[in-house]
Order: C-alpha cells, then sequence, then structure tokens
C-alpha cells in the first residue's frame, strides 16, 4: 500500500517537486508544521510531510504534528480562515489520497493520539471538496 500510496502522493500533489524542495533535514529540524509559516504553500508542505512519514515511520513526533495538521484541517469550516481551509482546496483525488494516508497512519503507525486520528478520519471521510 505504501508504494501505490506514495504515487498517489507525488501524481496528485505535484507541487512537492517545485523548488525549494521539502528535504529530510528540513523536515528533521521542524517537525511541527504548526509552527512553520506556509500558507499558500500547503499543497507543498503537507504532502512532503505525509511522503515523509510513509517513508521514515520512525519519528513519532513528525507523525503526531501531521496528525495534528490534518485533524484541524479536517475540522475547519468553509467560514474557517483561508489559511487552515486545505481540505476544502483540496480536489477529489487529493482528499481520497489525505483519507488513504490517515487508514495507513491508523494501520500502521502504533504511537498516534487514536481519538484525534478517529476524528480525522471522520472529518475527511466526508467529501470536503
Amino acid at each position: 500500500m505504501e508504494d501505490v500510496l506514495l504515487h498517489q502522493i507525488n501524481e496528485y500533489f505535484p507541487d512537492v517537486h517545485t523548488r525549494p524542495i521539502i528535504t529530510d533535514e528540513f523536515i528533521l529540524e521542524n517537525q511541527d508544521l504548526q509552527m512553520i509559516d506556509f500558507e499558500g504553500l500547503e499543497f507543498k508542505y503537507i504532502p512532503s510531510y505525509m511522503i515523509w512519514c510513509l517513508k521514515n515511520e520512525s519519528s513519532e513526533l513528525v507523525d503526531w504534528n501531521l496528525l495534528n495538521v490534518l485533524a484541524e484541517y479536517g475540522r475547519a469550516q468553509l467560514t474557517s480562515p483561508s489559511s487552515i481551509q486545505f481540505k476544502y482546496k483540496c480536489n477529489k483525488e487529493q482528499h481520497e489520497v489525505v483519507y488513504k494516508f490517515l487508514c495507513w497512519c491508523r494501520d500502521s503507525l502504533y504511537t498516534l493520539d487514536e481519538k484525534q486520528l478517529s476524528r480525522a478520519l471522520r472529518n475527511w471521510g466526508t467529501n470536503g471538496s
């Protein structure tokens, strides 16, 4: 599943391939996405962190922080500030890839906050695009 999901993230979020590239070193030095000002670059940062999690499965902090961001974005409403409307900015394919990623987290990462993960799955499981 990881290979298919990696392919889908790369295909449906092409911004991960534009410069500047989000490197492993950058992610390890900036594990908390909520502390990075990436407004307008959500389609670069979030999928880059998703790819990193799929490839590494080794940093509970990166996984936990990414889950929190996706959960927050999943709870956002159309009336929420634009900076957290990632879910509504995603097209159908991108929305489905994020949901599949969260399913992968549920099945593969055992150190995540189950309540937060359940909430994120529920919110991303409804079509927001």
